[in-house]
């Protein structure tokens, strides 16, 4: 799809513009793509490209262009459309990407504002959702006025892939399914069914009647995990995937609801196998995140956890990173966290210095807990990683003395973000946890056309952020070699 030095190439010719042009950045031009792409009906090129030449006044094209120029800029326009129709037209059929991969100064307001310029524009097409739903609109008008929203990226992709599925999936079937007058004593049957297993559409009505229903659908959440956690076996099926306990993790996670911890932690006991079963790549996210969300304090009961797990490297990993995330949130403090990942870390070394020399990608725990405590401050750990590197027992691969150093003099305010970037934090909302995921793609059809002219042409592959790690692991890069 949509290379980055496309993006790098538009913002470039904006730069170079006039000002009296005031074409649209590459995020106001993606967010007035998003809503042509998203619209029921085809909205052809005509109506659009006067305004992403001009923001302000819908000229048809700069003054300040020549012909070719011109030409090389519609084609950059183009490509940009293409691509948001790929993401989010009826074909949709890849993970949704956003401005915020490509460049810093493209914003979220930026795209907002471009978004209701679309929206705007065929107003007419969108009137049935803005007066039956008018609410799913505020996020963006909030965005796009400047104003602060927590988290607002996760907010925005989420509401982006429910305003598809209205469109082009199943949205207004299931709205109508999904009441929000229905009685609080039918909610939890009539949405359970919804969420036990993954279907074609990700459940964003059940999931909001969940939200409105909390206390009354809370009780059942827990029950769900307790059932899944004593006999998982029962659950594990090859032809439905279940998956009511990943619902269950999400919301009550959302919900920073203490009564899923002792279930979830219940499941980092199970066999390799059961875990990859049932959780598979969201063991490192929505398993992790929800048990950092419902710990409450109880970082104690993970630490005996890990002891008891022996050599399980992902059983570790997980409660780890949840332990760290519970302290990069302010909810545990740092020096319990730091006294016990140093003493495994110094054992993970001892078990290393009878293996030398090291195979490059096979991750030892002790690699994770190096980055984790560059994120953290962790200053114990300054000393021993620096002798480590020196005695060849880190793995470079996924991290070198040089990054560890960086980052273990960066501000607080940094690390946060860093965090925060890298979704190392409780979970905020449990659509965003889930709702991305690529099971829920299901409009594949036809390819979106490509243009004539030659194609961009990276020299390597970029590498996605949620693309399996090239080094072979099965992980995801984030949580692997792109982890740090």
């Amino acid at each position: 799809m949509l290379d980055a030095a496309i993006i790098d190439d538009y913002q470039a010719w904006v730069a170079k513009a006039l000002p009296s042009d005031a074409p649209m950045n590459a995020a106001q031009l993606q967010g007035l793509c998003a809503a042509m792409a998203m619209a029921p009906n085809v909205v052809t090129p005509v109506r659009w490209l006067p305004w992403a030449f001009d923001a302000r006044q819908g000229l048809h094209r700069p003054d300040s262009a020549n012909g070719e120029e011109l030409d090389s800029c519609v084609e950059l326009m183009q490509r940009i459309s293409n691509d948001m129709a790929a993401q989010l037209g009826p074909a949709r059929h890849i993970n949704l990407r956003l401005f915020h991969d490509y460049r810093p100064d493209c914003s979220e307001q930026d795209f907002c504002t471009g978004f209701l310029r679309g929206v705007e524009l065929v107003k007419g097409d969108w009137a049935e959702l803005l007066e039956l739903r008018p609410a799913w609109m505020q996020p963006v008008q909030q965005l796009a006025a400047g104003e602060s929203l927590p988290h607002a990226r996760d907010t925005l992709t989420v509401l982006l892939l429910r305003l598809t599925d209205y469109w082009h999936g199943d949205g207004r079937d299931a709205e109508a399914a999904f009441d929000a007058a229905l009685p609080a004593g039918q909610v939890w049957a009539h949405i359970e069914p919804a969420l036990r297993t993954l279907g074609i559409y990700f459940p964003f009505a059940a999931l909001a009647l969940a939200q409105q229903h909390r206390e009354h659908v809370a009780p059942h959440l827990v029950q769900a995990l307790h059932a899944v956690a004593q006999d998982p076996q029962a659950y594990i099926n090859d032809e439905d995937t279940y998956m009511l306990h990943q619902y269950a993790a999400a919301l009550l996670g959302e919900w920073r609801d203490p009564r899923a911890f002792e279930p979830l932690l219940a499941m980092a006991r199970w066999d390799e196998d059961t875990r990859e079963a049932l959780w598979d790549e969201s063991l490192d996210t929505v398993y992790v995140r929800a048990l950092a969300s419902t710990c409450a304090g109880r970082e104690a009961r993970l630490q005996d956890c890990v002891e008891q797990l022996g050599q399980d490297f992902d059983g570790r990993r997980a409660l780890m990173q949840a332990w760290k995330i519970c302290v990069i949130q302010g909810a545990a403090p740092l020096a319990p966290w730091q006294a016990f990942a140093l003493r495994m870390a110094e054992q993970e070394a001892q078990i290393l210095r009878t293996q030398l020399p090291r195979v490059p990608y096979e991750g030892a725990l002790i690699d994770f807990l190096v980055i984790d405590a560059a994120d953290l401050g962790a200053d114990a750990f300054t000393a021993p990683v620096r002798a480590w590197y020196g005695e060849g027992l880190m793995d470079t691969t996924f991290s070198t003395l040089a990054e560890f150093e960086a980052e273990m003099v960066q501000s607080v305010v940094e690390r946060r973000k860093r965090a925060d970037d890298g979704h190392d934090h409780f979970i905020y909302s449990a659509a965003g946890e889930i709702a991305w995921w690529a099971s829920f793609m299901p409009y594949e059809q036809e390819p979106v056309p490509e243009l004539t002219q030659q194609p961009y042409v990276r020299a390597a592959e970029k590498v996605g952020r949620n693309d399996a790690c090239p080094c072979g692991s099965g992980r995801k890069y984030k949580k692997c070699h792109g982890a740090n």
